[in-house]
């Protein structure tokens, strides 16, 4: 073969695989540009965020936000949408077929809505129909108000000026349907439990306090949704003035303790003086005053370690002859032990007169095991 029809024969084979190679890319592209269709379900979600300036919620209780739309658009933008199969599509003001007039009974036309969001708009896909078509929904428009805050105290306190919150505003967000009374104010809540906590014990109760306190909804809020408060807490600076007060109680009930590691079955305990008389507490006035009102109530506690039943029992024997063969040997005596007052107030002192009771102790082989620690009265 010359050297002509060897170059015609490469220029042919070239020419052909040129040409094939072509036909493939156009057909590979063809196919990617057909247009197809396909059904997506998935779900919807209103705009909640009260900070936004609209607010969505659909005024039918049946729905639940589950859709199918079908979009229509070639390969590769129906595969990309297949990918949005039982996601949540957020439907936001701005959107077309959004409503933007703020009432009841607005209607949001769902396929438009859905065409519209950049998840789907991107893709260069039609979105043919939707099931539903149509949602009726109440449109909120969104406001911001500033209040005031003023503070409660969950419990009465001797203050040297008021109590003051920081910050001093707080801002809500509400829809711009709420009717806002006069003088309106949010109160910052300082509960009993943080008031102890921050006031300290004996006189460092006394001085600058700072406290954290929730923020409680006004009334006229009650029942408004969505309603958004921020912050949700503030700090209460306060100071408490240093002034004690002293309260007298006749008398405080004994209860008695034995330890944990003693058979309550083998001892009786007898509190023989079932009061402690002229018990006389002191401490900050607002603490006392806690006792004073039936707030607490306190007890007075004799606490018997071992070694004080095998005393109250040794001093006993001591006192009479030795038992002859058989006899069964002397087991109770009487002991005096000072008692320890409890349920008192933070920074409250008690003192009496005489804070000594008598106990009378039994070795018993028979006695009813009613509790480590009891009344003086058996109850």
């Amino acid at each position: 073969m010359s050297a002509a029809a060897r170059w015609n024969s490469r220029e042919f084979f070239k020419t052909v695989a040129l040409t094939t190679l072509m036909a493939a890319l156009i057909w590979v592209w063809a196919e990617g540009e057909s247009v197809s269709r396909v059904s997506i379900a998935c779900r919807v979600e209103l705009q909640a965020d009260p900070f936004g300036d609209l607010v969505y919620r659909s005024d039918d209780p049946e729905w639940r936000g589950n859709i199918t739309f079908q979009v229509e658009g070639s390969a590769a933008g129906i595969a990309a949408a297949r990918e949005l199969r039982g996601q949540t599509l957020r439907l936001t003001a701005g959107l077309a077929g959004m409503p933007v007039e703020p009432g009841p009974n607005r209607v949001a036309r769902l396929r438009e809505a859905i065409a519209a969001i950049p998840e789907l708009s991107r893709l260069g896909v039609v979105v043919v129909s939707c099931e539903p078509s149509e949602v009726p929904v109440r449109v909120m428009r969104m406001i911001t108000r500033d209040l005031p805050v003023r503070v409660e105290l969950g419990r009465t306190l001797l203050l040297d000026g008021e109590p003051a919150a920081s910050p001093a505003t707080i801002v809500v967000r509400m829809p711009d349907s709420v009717l806002v009374p006069e003088g309106a104010q949010a109160v910052a809540f300082v509960s009993p439990e943080e008031l102890d906590r921050v006031r300290g014990d004996g006189a460092a109760a006394a001085g600058a306090r700072a406290a954290v306190a929730s923020i409680r909804m006004p009334p006229w809020l009650a029942g408004i949704e969505p309603v958004q408060i921020a912050p949700e807490s503030v700090v209460v600076s306060f100071r408490v003035r240093k002034e004690t007060d002293t309260f007298r109680i006749a008398a405080v009930p004994v209860w008695f303790g034995l330890p944990p590691t003693e058979d309550v079955a083998q001892w009786t305990v007898e509190v023989l003086d079932k009061f402690v008389n002229d018990v006389t507490l002191t401490g900050p006035a607002d603490q006392v005053g806690r006792v004073r009102s039936g707030e607490i109530t306190l007890k007075a506690l004799v606490e018997l370690a071992s070694d004080d039943l095998q005393r109250a029992v040794r001093s006993d024997r001591a006192a009479v002859d030795q038992p002859g063969p058989g006899a069964d040997p002397a087991a109770s005596g009487v002991i005096s032990r000072p008692v320890t007052f409890l349920g008192l107030p933070p920074g409250v002192t008690a003192a009496a007169a005489n804070p000594v009771v008598r106990v009378r102790v039994t070795r018993a082989g028979r006695a009813s095991a009613e509790g480590l620690e009891r009344p003086a009265s058996g109850l």
